[in-house]
């Protein structure tokens, strides 16, 4: 199980929600089941999204230099920008659409 300091400036991509699929990057640690997101663009610092970690698929790149700028308060927007930039999204898989079941009376 990952602990609480080890998701601090990873990325995350969004498996729910109007931000479904765009990626972000873990800020904090609200409780147990959520975490504050930003990307800089969209959802900016001095706003970030409270969100469940269940509606989140967590990659394994980790940015511990955008962690310990905002542990600091020297983390700017563009610097989040900057690092999400840096990332392809091409070889991740789809994420699947949640389709309800058509009965068939």
């Amino acid at each position: 199980m990952i602990g609480f300091s080890d998701l601090l400036g990873r990325v995350a991509l969004s498996k729910a929600g109007r931000d479904k699929g765009r990626a972000f990057i873990i800020l904090a640690s609200v409780d147990g089941a959520y975490v504050l997101i930003a990307d800089g663009d969209l959802r900016k610092l001095e706003k970030p999204k409270r969100k469940k970690l269940m509606h989140l698929r967590l990659k394994p790149l980790l940015f511990a230099e955008i962690a310990q700028l905002y542990a600091n308060g020297n983390l700017k927007n563009s610097d989040i920008r900057n690092a999400l930039s840096t990332i392809e999204h091409s070889d991740d898989e789809p994420i699947k659409e949640d389709t309800a079941c058509l009965s068939k009376t």
